[in-house]
């Protein structure tokens, strides 16, 4: 059905724009985006993360009108989703891309600490966690 099909890619977009695991997706909250004009610049993280450790996680800059598009009529409290996150939509690999694509994203940006700011805009203690990733440490 088409329905399901829109949400399958919704729920790809924002696991593309954000890294989010699976859980934290599920719990994710309209008022938990930050916002900035008609973009998503960030998620606050609490509930459903790993360890219950509270984050915020980057947007990457391509996906932030596409992720606003997605949620701009929905009310504060609602969910972002409502569906089940399919199986067969492998959560790692979106999250690994995120991974990589923040890395040179930040890099660009001129951050002082690119594999610090992305560890923790993933919620881990260690950058030695990103080669799990695809991230070549230096």
């Amino acid at each position: 059905d088409d329905n399901g099909f829109r949400a399958n890619e919704a729920i790809e977009t924002i696991l593309r724009g954000t890294g989010l695991r699976r859980n934290e997706l599920v719990h994710l909250q309209v008022k938990d985006l930050i916002t900035s004009f008609d973009s998503v610049t960030g998620v606050i993280v609490s509930k459903g993360a790993k360890g219950g450790k509270f984050r915020v996680c980057e947007v990457l800059k391509e996906y932030q009108k596409p992720i606003y598009e997605l949620v701009k009529d929905l009310e504060s409290d609602s969910k972002v989703i409502n569906e089940d996150i399919p199986r067969k939509l492998q959560t790692h690999r979106l999250r690994a891309e995120y991974a990589q694509n923040m890395y040179k994203e930040l890099i660009e940006l001129g951050r002082n600490n690119p594999l610090q700011d992305l560890t923790e805009s993933m919620g881990h203690n260690r950058t030695s966690v990103l080669v799990h990733y695809g991230i070549k440490l230096k």
